[in-house]
């Protein structure tokens, strides 16, 4: 099955508008990792469900998984990366998406933001590490 297969199957299910086969498709997302092949799929799903904080939440989820990063940063830079494939929700006509994306760039951010940090104190520890066991 092709990725064009795929999200015609997807839109297919979600026009039924049916929050039982929601739960299915959202288990299905899961499974692809947050590629940038889920995002037109999460933008059929604003325009035809009413998303509720838990919807909201589930969403976060599914489009924020990453697959293997590398390097101290690389979460940080692949949240980044995130924020650009969906910045052009921004200036969506539609204001569930507009609203969607706001509030998903802006659970990055904070994402980044903690990642950075936590990061940096990792750096920290293990640099006055390497100076007190270079001392001994």
């Amino acid at each position: 099955i092709s990725a064009f297969e795929d999200t015609l199957f997807f839109h297919t299910l979600i026009k039924k508008k049916d929050s039982e086969l929601l739960e299915q498709i959202f288990w299905v997302l899961d499974k692809y990792k947050g590629t940038f092949d889920v995002l037109g799929i999460v933008n059929e799903i604003i325009k035809n469900f009413k998303v509720t904080t838990k919807m909201r939440n589930r969403l976060f989820s599914i489009l924020s998984h990453t697959g293997v990063v590398t390097g101290e940063y690389g979460l940080v830079e692949a949240y980044k990366s995130k924020i650009k494939d969906i910045q052009q929700w921004l200036s969506d006509g539609n204001a569930d998406i507009v609203e969607f994306a706001k509030g998903y760039i802006t659970y990055l951010e904070n994402a980044i933001k903690y990642e950075n940090a936590r990061v940096d104190k990792e750096l920290d520890l293990m640099k006055s590490e390497f100076d007190r066991t270079k001392k001994v």
